[in-house]
């Protein structure tokens, strides 16, 4: 199953304008937007063959620089985002990591989103899993974790579809 049907999944739920393109200087596959409240969100999208230790140290800091970078400046509103890394298998060093119980710094609980930034949803293809941070707050508890809880729905929704057709 191919990351056209998570596109079209997160189409279904508001985001549209989806194209290859950069976000703070990194590219993406494919980035998304939406306005939520008068806010721009943008959903970004990489594929990841393998996950192994390097590619935790990279987009670990890539996250942290994305959470400083995003948030709203004296003549700048913020910008939020989610992150959505397609990991297609995770390599012997991370899966020997991480079953220490060590999480990714871009797995981290973020504080409260206000003013910019964002979490990361981090799927899994060969396990078929979606792992992500313990608890995300934000700062509209109506319109904004409405819509990432349909986003968060529609990534689950393409798992599944992975579950099924491979």
């Amino acid at each position: 199953m191919s990351s056209e049907n998570l596109v079209s999944n997160l189409k279904q739920v508001g985001w549209k304008d989806f194209a290859p393109g950069e976000f703070l200087k990194v590219d993406f596959d494919t980035i998304g937007k939406t306005k939520i409240a008068k806010n721009n969100w943008f959903v970004l999208l990489k594929s990841v063959p393998v996950l192994d230790m390097a590619e935790i140290e990279t987009w670990t800091d890539i996250y942290k620089d994305f959470t400083k970078r995003a948030r709203a400046g004296l003549f700048s509103s913020g910008k939020y985002f989610v992150l959505i890394l397609l990991v297609n298998t995770i390599g012997a060093d991370a899966l020997d990591w991480l079953s220490q119980e060590n999480q990714p710094g871009f797995l981290e609980t973020p504080d409260t989103i206000t003013n910019g930034g964002g979490y990361t949803l981090m799927l899994v293809k060969d396990r078929k899993r979606i792992f992500v941070p313990r608890g995300v707050k934000l700062w509209d508890a109506l319109r904004a974790t409405d819509f990432t809880n349909r986003t968060n729905r529609a990534v689950g929704d393409y798992v599944n579809g992975l579950a099924g057709g491979g």
